[in-house]
């Protein structure tokens, strides 16, 4: 035969007739490339892969696919097969227990297989530890490069030496990353989150992604296994508190699906951490088919898709190789089956790109691609938003990497659409290093200190990964030690970020106000919002709010409140806004003067305020209750802020939307038509995602200013609230029942059959006004909830929940207010009882002699605090139980009748409650209600008959 190439990407060229042939049933054991259409292949290159760099034969006895190297031998091209009998006798395998590091062969030699095997089985020997090794035998690990920060992170790159049956072994570089998470300074004292090592599956990646560097390099050789979990082993030489482990270095690890599997089965089996479930985490551009084999392998690890794009268009653009072969569509339902698969949702990483997948049209499509098919009041979908760092690749294009504003613009456009979503600034942690996301390339930087250290199996045992010593990058020798550093700025002026991160990084209340006493004439806006911020989160630490108490005792705060205040003219937006949460979340209220001042400056600034920051800022006013009554600039504080809310509602996102909108109520602020329909208008597209609170906060505060939001927006929020029935507190369904009763709007039976059974099973712990409004609201929606619910809940209105113990009551305040709210407790008020006994009148249940008797007591101590139309109601009531409340009662009900205006009772009313009187035996009441009623003049709109029998 003529010689000929194989395939157009392929430039080796062959000799003789085609013999094998991808994707078809002979040899059915040889791999089908995952890149490329059926091709025809000849003798010695049938097993190579142009385009993913996969390359071997099936062995003959296990059907495994064994990865070999391009060039094979012709006695193995012929068998197209590996089998362990190809390699010269070795000893049979040993493995090394959790305890001891990673199942590995030992002694002589062994199969890899058969060390994955037995590690999955969970097998275990006794075994001396200066004779254990990750590294089978006649391979070797190197470290070539070593590069570490100063809070446990780095990057470190090496070369692998994979072991063949003939030739050379063939040497693959690749590069590993630890990203390093330190104790937050309001995170309790001990709290360790450890380190997350990024490992590579792959030297190079067939993926050429239009802003990845690592897709330059070629060819994307596959990892074996061991060196995939050989690189957590070598990560804790940089941190040894190794937690997680993430897919997401050189490659794509699902087109190296049978290492990256076996390796998953070494990390699980190495350390505890590591077996816990989604401590794992396998990212991937799309590989469809694997997906569904991930999920089925391994169920208890996490998966993440690199989407980068909402459309198949924009996506083919960025990522052109792997959205040509598996289309949008198809990826997205092999997610969506791994969802259901595994019950977990998945997470997407979408790298932000300014200028070309940052829009707001963009972010509409990835709300309307990530929530299709899902469920109303099931798990959002989750976007980490991945800041483009510069790679040539990106440079080639135009790319630039975006700043902080607009990743928190796309962020709250995100939000504001139901999505989870948030800014993965560690993915910008290596930059310094070379080592962020996408750019990754193992490059070698030539280390004139020592030469890089190797750590393989044919060593000494003093060679082991714990003993060897690894040569380290040059921006180690140049690592900033910023304990030195600190300990030095006390007698010196400290440089304004130390400061900062110094404020934020205290672990108590006691530090924050010893730097702010040594360095107080350094402190700037930023340094002195950061301290309140720091102190407000220590308070919510302890959870017992004894920090607040002992601030508003200590000069040193008081000292730092003049400093903020002080600086309070030349401060930005986002420090006023910090200062007014942190003083609401310590519940602090300042003196007039510096109140006169915060509010001024946030005044002055409401138009630069980010969404968050509105929100914080309408939360803390009502949790200080700033209301516009307050006299001076506080006046104009909520207004503005509410200004604000409608600039920028739509960027809100759900969580900010309904608190807002309850601060504005509570603060007594009636925002105008055009802000609530712009609120009603926003949340429209993220009801399907609301929770128990947003639900409950935006019923209540519709219903509180009486603004029907309309009726498809009612239906959707009680299609929500019912599969969260049994997450609301006992508060909270009462107040959705009498939202939707205050509207006349009737929810589905089955909601409001789930909420009333929620009441009744708290009704032993409610109080009476609460239980009065669920009466009063299952009523007016027309619902009953049943005889056995009706009694209980009747029982408990007339007999409230027990008073405090003076022990119990002395955790939440003092003894003297705690009886007081027991005793307001304790009583029955009149429009409860004067509730409670029209419900029962109208759903046509007897709540028996000595409870009516009860409720007609409380309506003759508090009668003068009833409306007129309830004053009606409560006669009609007491004529259909056919029960006497008595003449105390009835004359209490008429000077309060009286009082209020027997005119503002409608034609109608007047005459029931006329008839009532009568039927009570009390002519007086008739009297002065037929004589406050007269007859209307003839032909009068009023004289036509009632409506209502």
């Amino acid at each position: 035969q003529a010689r000929r190439v194989c395939h157009p990407a392929c430039t080796r060229a062959w000799s003789g007739p085609p013999q094998l042939m991808w994707g078809v049933s002979r040899p059915a054991r040889l791999r089908k490339c995952a890149l490329l259409p059926p091709q025809r292949c000849g003798p010695g290159i049938a097993k190579l892969c142009p385009r993913c760099g996969e390359h071997g034969a099936s062995d003959e006895n296990t059907l495994r696919w064994q990865p070999l190297s391009p060039t094979l031998a012709p006695e193995l091209v012929q068998t197209r097969s590996w089998s362990s009998a190809a390699v010269p006798s070795r000893a049979p395998p040993t493995t090394v227990g959790a305890a001891e590091g990673f199942a590995a062969v030992v002694g002589s030699g062994g199969s890899i297989d058969a060390a994955a095997e037995t590690a999955s089985a969970g097998r275990q020997v006794t075994l001396e530890h200066e004779n254990a090794s990750w590294v089978p035998l006649g391979c070797s690990f190197t470290v070539l490069r070593q590069e570490a920060d100063d809070i446990g992170g780095g990057t470190l790159v090496f070369e692998v030496s994979d072991a063949r049956p003939s030739g050379p072994p063939r040497k693959l570089r690749a590069e590993a990353v630890v990203i390093a998470r330190p104790r937050k300074p309001w995170e309790p004292e001990g709290t360790e989150h450890g380190a997350t090592v990024c490992v590579s599956s792959q030297a190079g990646c067939a993926l050429d992604c239009a802003f990845c560097d690592t897709g330059r390099v070629k060819p994307a050789a596959n990892l074996p296994a061991w060196a995939i979990a050989g690189q957590a082993q070598a990560a804790q030489a940089l941190n040894p508190q190794i937690r997680r482990v993430v897919f997401m270095g050189m490659g794509e690890p699902l087109l190296n699906y049978a290492e990256v599997s076996r390796s998953i089965a070494l990390l699980r089996a190495s350390s505890e951490h590591l077996a816990r479930p989604w401590a794992i985490t396998v990212s991937t551009v799309g590989v469809a088919p694997r997906i569904a084999a991930l999920a089925a392998d391994h169920p208890q690890v996490a998966l993440a898709v690199s989407l980068h794009a909402p459309t198949q268009q924009l996506r083919s653009r960025l990522v052109p190789a792997g959205s040509a072969r598996w289309p949008l569509e198809e990826v997205m339902a092999a997610v969506q089956g791994h969802e259901e698969a595994t019950g977990r949702v998945p997470m997407f990483a979408y790298t932000v790109l300014p200028g070309v997948n940052d829009s707001c049209e963009h972010a509409e499509e990835l709300a309307a691609l990530l929530s299709k098919s899902r469920k109303p009041g099931g798990p959002r979908p989750f976007v980490n938003l991945v800041p483009y760092n510069r790679t040539k690749a990106g440079d080639a294009h135009g790319f630039e990497a975006p700043r902080s504003r607009q990743l928190r613009e796309f962020r709250g456009e995100l939000r504001s659409r139901g999505v989870r979503a948030t800014v993965r600034w560690s993915t910008a942690e290596g930059r310094p290093l070379t080592a962020a996301c996408g750019q990754l390339t193992a490059a070698v930087t030539t280390s004139t200190s020592s030469t890089p250290s190797s750590m393989s199996s044919e060593a000494s045992s003093s060679s082991s990964p714990s003993s060897s010593s690894v040569a380290l990058g040059p921006l180690l020798t140049a690592e900033v030690d910023t304990n030195s550093a600190i300990a030095a700025a006390t007698s010196s002026p400290i440089a304004s970020p130390l400061l900062t991160r110094r404020l934020a990084l205290a672990a108590s209340a006691e530090e924050v106000l010893e730097i702010v006493r040594e360095h107080s004439e350094e402190l700037n806006s930023i340094h002195a919002s950061a301290a309140l911020v720091t102190l407000a989160r220590s308070d919510a630490r302890s959870g017992s709010g004894n920090v607040a108490a002992t601030l508003r005792r200590s000069p040193a705060f008081a000292a730092l409140l003049e400093r903020v205040q002080s600086l309070l003219p030349e401060s930005n937006a986002q420090c006023c806004a910090n200062a007014l949460w942190s003083l609401g979340k310590l519940q602090h209220r300042p003196g007039p003067a510096f109140r006169e001042a915060l509010c001024a400056a946030t005044v002055r600034s409401a138009a630069e305020l980010w969404p968050q920051n509105v929100a914080n800022c309408l939360w803390a006013c009502s949790r200080l209750r700033w209301t516009p009554a307050t006299s001076g600039a506080a006046a104009a504080l909520v207004p503005a802020l509410a200004d604000a809310m409608q600039a920028n509602a739509g960027k809100f996102t759900r969580v900010e939307l309904a608190n807002s909108l309850k601060a504005l109520v509570q603060m007594r602020h009636a925002p105008d038509s055009e802000l609530l329909r712009t609120v009603v208008d926003t949340s429209a597209g993220q009801v399907a995602q609301y929770g128990p609170q947003e639900i409950t906060n935006s019923l209540w505060s519709y219903a509180q200013l009486k603004f029907h939001p309309g009726g498809a927006h009612l239906e959707s929020l009680a299609k929500v609230a019912g599969p969260h029935a049994e997450d609301f507190s006992l508060q909270d369904q009462v107040a959705i029942l009498r939202s939707f009763a205050v509207f006349k709007h009737r929810p589905p039976p089955d909601v409001l059959a789930a909420l009333a059974s929620g009441v009744r099973a708290g009704a032993a712990t409610a109080s009476p006004h609460d239980l009065s409004d669920f009466l009063w609201a299952c009523a007016t929606l027309g619902h009953s909830p049943g005889e056995a619910c009706l009694r209980e809940v009747v029982r408990h209105v007339r007999q409230p929940p027990a008073a405090p113990t003076a022990a119990a009551a002395s955790g939440a305040g003092s003894k003297r207010g705690a009886c007081r709210g027991a005793a307001k407790a304790a009583r029955l008020r009149p429009r409860s009882a004067a509730a409670s006994l029209w419900a029962c009148a109208h759903l046509e249940f007897d709540p028996g002699r000595e409870i009516l008797g009860e409720w007609s007591e409380a309506l003759r101590i508090g009668a003068a605090s009833l409306p007129v139309r309830d004053v009606g109601r409560c006669w009609c009531s007491f004529a259909t139980f056919d029960f006497h409340p008595g003449e105390p009662t009835l004359e209490a009900l008429l000077e309060a009748l009286r009082t209020g205006g027997v005119a503002t009772l409608g034609a109608d009313e007047a005459l029931v409650a006329a008839l009532a009187c009568e039927r009570l035996g009390f002519p007086a009441g008739a009297r002065a209600l037929r004589e406050a009623r007269a007859p209307p003049p003839v032909g009068s709109p009023e004289n036509e008959p009632p409506a209502v029998a």
